[in-house]
């Protein structure tokens, strides 16, 4: 059992955890050390272990709050992923990390402390006070989390976690297919009064490719005699840096090379394609070389036109899982459907993107015979 004065604890997650002083600094003030075991006696050993060190090997183990870890991880990606990528980063930092974890000192960082983090955003961590931030929400922040700790340890930092024995159950949360009947019925307002808008809506419905990917899309990556759409890149809103305006438009490489990728136009609607044709220079959704559409302007007119459609609700992102579906309802091999959306491994498109619609479940039952 422990004794007054020894500094020994049972901690949260069942193991014990001890404290000593591991230096002073010139104003006398003591820098703490930690030790961790499965029971009393363990860390009461390495206690006397520690004790036993010499200064300068103690000098060499580095501490820190958590706030200053997650700013070094920060800059040491600054130039190692896409600008779009470190934005994500810096607004999880900025709105998560530091806020949530900043203050605490990384010995002071334990897995019980990481858990209970994880219980509150899934709970109430939306700053509108609505409730909690879903699952996907909090495992992006905690993969953040793992990472920064990863680079703390690996540079000399004493971390009092090991996150790769946390997990975050990511519900599946159901995505919206379009039925068939839904489809056609989406098909044909859209072919009435077509316009450019409507036009985008069409080439992702047919062809599965991503918001971010149509509205960077110019009319010199369509080619109408091989009916093909070549993608090289996309256009995305991101978090803009200090000292700019809050948010920034960024044309860039697509998600990964796999993305980069050509794709045979299906027959149905090179006609409309045909008609609009414009000068190469020019983006697809304006017809104009100097002028683009953003993501969020064509989500809203997909809204409009789901509700004109008279159809049930449904995001943009309901058109690249349907056009999938499509593919697999009348039999494309995966393969090829998984270089058609852009995937780097097939397993992404069959956990992701196959919806079996019931009509395809019941017309495979009925291919069973005695």
């Amino acid at each position: 059992m422990p004794r007054r004065g020894e500094n020994i604890y049972k901690r949260r997650d069942g193991r014990w955890e001890g404290r000593y002083i591991r230096s002073r600094a010139p104003d006398g003030k003591a820098k703490y050390g930690y030790v961790y075991g499965q029971n009393y006696k363990t860390v009461k050993e390495k206690l006397k272990a520690a004790a036993l060190k010499k200064p300068e090997a103690q000098s060499s183990i580095k501490c820190g709050s958590f706030a200053e870890l997650s700013d070094m991880w920060l800059r040491s990606k600054r130039s190692a992923v896409k600008e779009s990528t470190y934005a994500q980063y810096k607004h999880i930092v900025d709105n998560y990390l530091t806020p949530g974890l900043g203050r605490m000192t990384l010995p002071e960082l334990s897995n019980a402390v990481l858990e209970e983090y994880i219980h509150y955003l899934l709970s109430s961590g939306r700053k509108d006070g609505k409730g909690g931030l879903s699952p996907k929400s909090v495992s992006d922040i905690f993969r953040v989390i793992k990472s920064a700790v990863c680079y703390g340890k690996d540079s000399g930092y004493q971390i009092g976690c090991e996150p790769s024995r946390i997990t975050v159950k990511n519900r599946d949360r159901e995505m919206r297919v379009l039925s068939v009947s839904e489809q056609t019925k989406l098909t044909h307002y859209l072919l009435k009064e077509t316009d450019l808008y409507k036009l985008g809506v069409l080439i992702c419905l047919y062809t599965g490719i991503r918001i971010g990917e149509l509205c960077t899309l110019k009319w010199e990556n369509i080619s109408i005699p091989e009916g093909t759409i070549r993608i090289y890149g996309t256009l995305q809103r991101i978090t803009a840096a200090e000292g700019e305006a809050k948010t920034k438009i960024v044309i860039a490489a697509p998600k990964s090379r796999c993305s980069i990728r050509e794709i045979p136009i299906p027959a149905c609607i090179m006609p409309v394609l045909t008609r609009f044709y414009s000068e190469p220079e020019a983006y697809v959704l304006t017809g104009r070389s100097d002028r683009y559409i953003e993501p969020r302007l064509m989500q809203y007119h997909f809204k409009r036109y789901i509700e004109n459609a008279e159809l049930a609700t449904a995001n943009f992102h309901a058109l690249r899982h349907t056009f999938a579906t499509r593919c697999v309802e009348v039999g494309f091999d995966i393969k090829s459907l998984s270089e058609i959306l852009g995937h780097s491994d097939v397993s992404i498109t069959l956990n992701r993107y196959v919806h079996s619609s019931f009509e395809l479940k019941a017309a495979n039952m009925n291919k069973l015979s005695f």
